[in-house]
């Protein structure tokens, strides 16, 4: 019976140190900027990188931009979003060109049709159409992502496999520890 407690305890370990992995691997890096353009229009530009730092599997991929304009302009804003990210190849290519209505959020997404494990590097990019039909940069920011796909698994599926570990180890320690009914039935007699 001290198989069943040693295997408990030692799936037991596997589901905690993945549990602590997925808690302390990078999370989504979030940044917000309020701008004022030169009309006096308020802008809210949220960037958020990938979750966790994970590539999925899916190619559904790294940096999401969404901009709000303000609610008191009347007119719609132009806006263009273009990611630079060291060598891997996403989709669209080039620069996203999207219109803003006041009080909206707009978003801008890339996918990635190639994986790279490890550092990247890169720039985003959001332009502004000014009234002379001109494109000027709002805002450049420059960012390091680290990727990976923990151990070829899907990240969803992280926190099924921590939990499943913890439960199976912890039904194993017991098990183990449970006594069989014929021992105790010889108990009882003598």
């Amino acid at each position: 019976m001290k198989w069943k407690f040693w295997t408990g305890l030692f799936i037991l370990a596997v589901g905690i140190g993945v549990f602590c992995v997925w808690l302390i691997y990078p999370r989504a890096d979030l940044t917000a900027v309020n701008l004022t353009l030169a009309d006096g229009t308020s802008v809210r530009l949220s960037v958020k990188l990938a979750e966790r730092g994970w590539s999925h599997m899916k190619n559904e991929y790294l940096v999401k931009l969404v901009t709000a304009a303000s609610e008191n302009s009347a007119e719609t804003l132009s806006f263009q979003g273009r990611l630079e990210l060291g060598n891997v190849l996403l989709t669209p290519q080039g620069t996203l060109t999207e219109t803003a209505v006041p009080g909206h959020e707009l978003n801008f997404r890339w996918t990635a049709q190639t994986y790279v494990p490890g550092v990247l590097t890169g720039v985003l990019w959001v332009s502004r159409l000014d009234d002379q039909g001109d494109w000027y940069a709002l805002y450049a920011k420059p960012f390091t992502l680290t990727t990976t796909n923990f151990v070829g698994i899907l990240p969803e599926w992280i926190p099924w496999l921590a939990g499943a570990c913890l439960g199976l180890g912890v039904l194993l320690i017991l098990w183990g520890r449970r006594k069989p009914v014929a021992h105790r039935a010889q108990k009882q007699v003598s």
